[in-house]
C-alpha cells in the first residue's frame, strides 16, 4: 500500500447521488456504459492509483529529473516510468481523447471522478499523460493535417506541452514577444524563450509536441495578436507517424525546485486527521530574518485521545538560510515551515523540506541564528543578559534562574522575546 487511499465511496455519492449519474449512463451515447461499468471503472482505478501509480510517488519527489544541458535532454526516474506506463498501457489516457481517432466516450463527470484519484496518488502521471487532452484540442480545432497529427499523437502515445509564459510575459500573456515567420512551403519559424513548462521533455515518449503561443509577423499586440503553433520534438511523416530529424526547440534549464513545499497534501492530511483552526504570529525584526509561530488545533480523535490538543512551533527565514531567488519571500517560507513542523509533530510523518538541509557555502553559522540575532537586538537596546534573566525569572520563566546564555533559551522563547523587545 501506498501514501494515497482512495475515497470511492464519497466519489459515488457525488456521482449518483448528487450528480444523478444514473440518468445519462447506459442511454443515448452513452448506452454503453451503464451504473455497474462505471464502478467497475473506479474500483480498477483505485487498484491502480493506490498500487501501481503511488510506488514511484516518493522517488519522483526526491530522484527528480536527470537533466543533460549538453543535449537538452531529460530523464525521469524510472520507477516514475513504469507508473506511467501502467496508466497509459493500461488504456486510462484514452478518456482523454476523442472518440473519433480511438478516444474512449465517458461523460466528463466520469472521466473527472477518474483523474482526481490519479492526481492524488500520483499527479505527475496525470500531467505527463495529457497528450491525449491536448491531442483532442489539435482534433477540435485543428485542420486537416494537424487532426491526422492529433490521430497519430493518440495512436503512438506522443506527449505535450503548453509553451506560454516568457521572461517578460508571466500571467501578461498579451505581452509575449515569441515569433514567428511564415515561410514559402507553408511551415513557420518561431523564435523566443518559453518558461516554466510543465512537462517540458522526457524520454517517456518517442515524440513530443509543444502548442506555442507566438506572434505572427504584422499581428497586433496583445492577446488577439497570438496564434497558436504545434512544434513537434522531432519532425516526422504525416502519414506513418515515422521520426524524422530532431527540431530546433531544446530546454535550457530546469526550474529550481528546492524551495517548493508541497502543502497542499499536508494539509489535506491534517483536516482528514482532525486540524479545525490555524493561527500564525509572525515577526519580522528586521530585512535579515523573519520568525513565525504557528499553532493548530486538533478536534478531539483517536489520535488526540479523545481530548483537543495544540502543536506549535517555529519556522524561520533568512536570505542564509533559503536561496537567494527567495528573499521577497521570507515570510511565507517562515509560515510554511512552522506549518510543517506542527503537522509533522502530529502526524508522525517523517517528512522535511529540502530547503531547510542546505545552507549558503559562505554563511557564517552563527551570524543569523535567532539567539545570535538576539544577542544583537538586545545590543541595539542596550539590554544585558542579566536584565533579560531577570525578567524571565520574574515571569516565572522556568528555570529562568539556572540560565547561564541567551543560547539555553529554546527558539519559540526566543522568537517571543525578538517580537516584544523589537517593538518595546
Amino acid at each position: 500500500m501506498g501514501h494515497y487511499i482512495a475515497n470511492l465511496r464519497d466519489i459515488e455519492f457525488c456521482l449518483f447521488d448528487l450528480l444523478d449519474r444514473d440518468s445519462i449512463l447506459g442511454k443515448s451515447i452513452y448506452k454503453d456504459i451503464d451504473r455497474a461499468t462505471a464502478m467497475g471503472m473506479l474500483g480498477e482505478i483505485k487498484r491502480l492509483a493506490e498500487k501501481d501509480l503511488a510506488d514511484s510517488f516518493i522517488d519522483g519527489d526526491r530522484m527528480g529529473v536527470d537533466f543533460d544541458p549538453a543535449t537538452g535532454d531529460a530523464k525521469l526516474p524510472p520507477s516514475f516510468i513504469k507508473s506511467y506506463r501502467a496508466y497509459v498501457d493500461n488504456g486510462w489516457g484514452l478518456i482523454d481523447a476523442p472518440v473519433e481517432i480511438g478516444g474512449t466516450l465517458i461523460p466528463p463527470s466520469l472521466r473527472w471522478a477518474i483523474a482526481e484519484m490519479v492526481l492524488g496518488s500520483n499527479p505527475s502521471v496525470h500531467i505527463y499523460a495529457s497528450g491525449f487532452s491536448f491531442a483532442h484540442v489539435a482534433y477540435a480545432l485543428g485542420n486537416e493535417k494537424q487532426k491526422q497529427l492529433a490521430k497519430i499523437m493518440v495512436e503512438k502515445d506522443w506527449g505535450a506541452t503548453m509553451m506560454l509564459t516568457e521572461p517578460e510575459a508571466g500571467s501578461d500573456v498579451g505581452a509575449g514577444r515569441s515569433k514567428a515567420v511564415e515561410q514559402p512551403d507553408g511551415t513557420w519559424h518561431i523564435t523566443g524563450t518559453k518558461r516554466f513548462i510543465t512537462s517540458g521533455d522526457s524520454d517517456l515518449n518517442e515524440n513530443l509536441i509543444h502548442f506555442v503561443l507566438a506572434r505572427p509577423e504584422g499581428a497586433g499586440p496583445g492577446t488577439k495578436g497570438l496564434s497558436l503553433y504545434l512544434i513537434p520534438k522531432f519532425m516526422f511523416d504525416f502519414e506513418s507517424g515515422a521520426l524524422g530529424k530532431r527540431n530546433g526547440v531544446y530546454v535550457t534549464k530546469l526550474e529550481d525546485k528546492d524551495l517548493i513545499i508541497l502543502l497542499g497534501g499536508i494539509k489535506e492530511l491534517a483536516q482528514i486527521r482532525g486540524y479545525t483552526n490555524v493561527s500564525y504570529v509572525v515577526s519580522a525584526p528586521n530585512q535579515d530574518y523573519v520568525a513565525a509561530v504557528c499553532s493548530i488545533s486538533f478536534i478531539p480523535n483517536y489520535e488526540t485521545g479523545g481530548k483537543e490538543i495544540t502543536f506549535s512551533a517555529v519556522g524561520d527565514a533568512s536570505p542564509y538560510n533559503t536561496k537567494d531567488f527567495a528573499k521577497n519571500y521570507l515570510g511565507p517560507i517562515a509560515e510554511n515551515r512552522a506549518f510543517c513542523r506542527c503537522v509533522r509533530s502530529f502526524l508522525k510523518i517523517n517528512i522535511v523540506a529540502q530547503e531547510e538541509l542546505g545552507k549558503s557555502k559562505d554563511e557564517d553559522k552563527n551570524a543569523f541564528e535567532p539567539s545570535s540575532l538576539l544577542e544583537r537586538v538586545m545590543k541595539d537596546k542596550n539590554i544585558s543578559f542579566e536584565v533579560l534573566k531577570k525578567r524571565l525569572v520574574k515571569e516565572n520563566y522556568p528555570d529562568a534562574a539556572n540560565l547561564t546564555s541567551i543560547y539555553e533559551i529554546p527558539k519559540i522563547k526566543i522568537f517571543e522575546l525578538l517580537d516584544r523587545i523589537t517593538k518595546a
